[in-house]
């Protein structure tokens, strides 16, 4: 199946502002965007479009969304979903993980470091069941095509190796089951464990979970060899934060690229040349770029890239059928 590219147009997710009206910043509290990152739905940020080439189609104008409660300000998902919450530290793009921060410092939690114990949470769970229902009856998310988009998780790692997680995660895959009208984001830096942590009916993928691992510069770049070669509707790569150029990765296999840069107090700068470049290989391979912000204390800061707004998302590849449950 030939990859496509989902445009949407800036203009219409950020409409010009009036005369004589506050511009509002995109960034929250602290205190708020730690409970955001618990689940909800994200802010409308536009999308760069350009004249479509064969194989690349432009979405619909989106409606405007329901406020679900809780909100991300993570701009490529609608809501966050964590089934636990804490994880150890593997690599570079860790060192200043927002996560941990917010459990230690704002939480008061001890559970990072592989000593430490996972909390297994309990809202998040009747969250997913409310994005369901909305999803199944209309409210529209970002790709306003009956489906919520889902990252799970910002507060964990899904293939993370413990004994302790093995009931929540199974769970987890029942819960997506459960959930056809979501369209779930599974994000990890251990693509190595994937496969071995996928559930028996896996097949072809299911048609509602998307799999992406995070690469932050080429001395992680292995971890797209794990990823490409699981079947799954779409493969993505977390270019997040960015940390130096990706010019030699192989992105055989994949379907989407999200690019930024770091924030948070002693963030790490990012050469926007590495952005630059990393468009243009995913533009010549038909593959959907995403560029969310460069680096900058405040996240959300620096959305454009060379004066644009450059947010596509990648058209899944759907085998037509869905766990368990059939779509309406």
């Amino acid at each position: 199946m030939e990859r496509q590219v989902v445009h949407v147009e800036s203009h219409l997710l950020n409409p010009p502002r009036q005369s004589g009206t506050k511009r509002r910043s995109p960034q929250k509290p602290f205190a708020a965007r730690c409970v955001s990152e618990l689940g909800g739905n994200t802010s409308n940020h536009g999308h760069r479009s350009k004249t479509p080439r064969r194989g690349i189609r432009s979405a619909k104008e989106p409606s405007k969304r329901k406020n679900m409660a809780d909100n991300t300000i993570i701009a490529w998902t609608d809501h966050t979903f964590n089934p636990w919450m804490g994880c150890t530290k593997v690599s570079a793009g860790c060192a200043h993980c927002y996560a941990e921060t917010m459990s230690t410092n704002l939480m008061g939690k001890g559970i990072w470091g592989p000593n430490a114990p996972r909390e297994i949470t309990k809202g998040p769970w009747k969250n997913v069941k409310s994005w369901e229902k909305a999803a199944a009856t209309g409210t529209p998310g970002l790709l306003n095509n009956g489906r919520h988009l889902v990252f799970t998780g910002s507060m964990m790692d899904h293939a993370e190796d413990r004994p302790d997680l093995v009931e929540p995660r199974a769970r987890m895959w029942q819960t997506i089951r459960e959930c056809p009208h979501l369209w779930f984001q599974l994000l990890t830096k251990r693509p190595e464990n994937i496969v071995r942590f996928l559930p028996e009916d896996w097949g072809q993928g299911y048609d509602n979970v998307w799999l992406g691992t995070s690469i932050e510069d080429m001395r992680v770049a292995e971890r797209a060899d794990h990823l490409r070669g699981i079947p799954a509707p779409v493969r993505f790569i977390s270019y997040e934060p960015a940390l130096g150029p990706l010019n030699d990765l192989d992105l055989a296999g994949i379907d989407w690229v999200i690019c930024g840069g770091e924030s948070g107090s002693g963030y790490r700068e990012m050469d926007l040349q590495w952005a630059r470049d990393m468009r243009e290989k995913c533009e010549d391979a038909g593959i959907a770029f995403f560029f969310k912000q460069s680096a900058a204390k405040k996240t959300e800061t620096g959305i454009e890239l060379d004066g644009e707004i450059v947010r596509n998302f990648p058209n899944p590849r759907l085998s037509g059928t869905v766990p368990m449950m059939m779509v309406k």
